[in-house]
């Protein structure tokens, strides 16, 4: 009898169990689809907002892209020297020099307008060297730039450390104004200049230059002429009045060597029985020293009536210059110079470190 109860009881429980299983099943189905429902709304929200991030940060990029700070270019130099030197007269010994320290900006400020700021160091205080605007229309072959700025009388280029004579002579820098245009192989320039604020122009000038590029090969000269050559820095204050000036020179280059004469001198001055000048001519050879570019250069230089101005009658050098490390070179220059008047001539050895950025 109680084996008979019992059966009767689980087969009733069975049946219960029985009806009641599709339910117990729809409930927990349902609660599965609600707990994937907000799983998957929580994964779409997260989506949308990683989509707006991307959006406001490729917003951001773009902005950077085109930020002011992309169309500016900031350099300087800088060049320390350990010089030893035997004297004709003077003292003779070892001393340190820091030769140049130089920092300019320049800025595209649009597709047609740039502007450039140059200081560096003169003596022991830093200065103002350069800060003109420039013009390019678009089309090219025409440019312009307004000024304080260094005129384009003479080229002056050297692979040595010592500058050549005829900068030291030709060098020029006032506010002026600068145009330019070139025509397949040829180029012109015209400019004026003021040296006294108060007048509307102290002097003016024009050049003519020629340059022509093969594959393993270049050619170019230049001539410019200039309304008072008086007005350089080394001649400034020299005559009591206008002197025009000349400077003419022409360089070459075929595979690793490369040869510059260059000549800047008075004309017709009158009133004065010196008419200075000066010349120079330079050859380099560039070759690889393991592993580095290095240049190997000898120039020699000279000057006709400068006693005035403290330049050297003639003028040595021979130098090797390497670069020992991006942006940053090493040279070394033996340079020999005699002055007007001089029983001997002086002696130099020249280390310097240059670094560009």
């Amino acid at each position: 009898m109680k084996f008979e109860g019992l059966t009767a009881l689980g087969v009733a429980t069975a049946g219960a169990l029985a009806w009641n299983v599709p339910t117990m099943a729809d409930d927990m189905v349902e609660d599965k689809l609600a707990t994937m429902e907000q799983r998957i709304k929580y994964l779409e929200e997260r989506v949308a907002s990683q989509d707006q991030m991307i959006v406001e940060k490729e917003g951001e990029m773009a902005a950077l892209s085109d930020g002011w700070f992309n169309n500016v270019e900031i350099g300087g130099a800088i060049q320390l020297e350990l010089i030893g030197e035997r004297l004709a007269e003077g003292d003779s010994g070892t001393r340190a020099n820091l030769r140049k320290i130089e920092f300019g900006i320049a800025a595209a400020i649009n597709d047609e307008w740039g502007g450039e700021i140059v200081v560096e160091n003169d003596d022991s205080t830093i200065a103002l060297a350069d800060a003109f605007l420039t013009y390019e229309p678009r089309g090219g072959g025409l440019s312009a730039a307004m000024g304080q700025q260094t005129l384009p009388f003479g080229v002056y280029d050297t692979n040595l450390i010592t500058d050549p004579l005829t900068k030291d002579l030709g060098e020029t820098a006032y506010p002026s104004l600068v145009l330019g245009g070139e025509a397949a192989q040829f180029g012109w320039t015209l400019f004026t200049y003021y040296v006294d604020e108060e007048a509307r122009i102290d002097g003016f000038g024009a050049g003519l230059g020629m340059a022509m590029e093969g594959d393993d090969s270049a050619f170019g000269v230049d001539v410019v002429w200039i309304s008072d050559i008086g007005d350089s820095g080394g001649l400034s204050g020299q005559f009591d009045d206008d002197v025009p000036g000349l400077s003419a020179s022409a360089r070459g280059s075929f595979g690793p060597v490369s040869a510059t004469v260059e000549l800047v001198t008075a004309l017709d001055a009158e009133g004065s029985s010196a008419e200075p000048s000066a010349w120079s001519a330079e050859a380099a050879y560039g070759f690889d020293l393991i592993g580095r570019e290095a240049t190997l250069a000898i120039a020699a230089g000279g000057t006709e009536d400068a006693e005035a101005v403290e330049l050297a009658e003639t003028l040595m050098l021979l130098g090797i210059s390497v670069g020992i490390s991006e942006g940053i070179g090493l040279g070394v220059e033996w340079k020999q110079e005699e002055g007007y008047g001089a029983s001997d001539a002086d002696n130099m050895i020249t280390m310097q470190v240059a670094a560009e950025f």
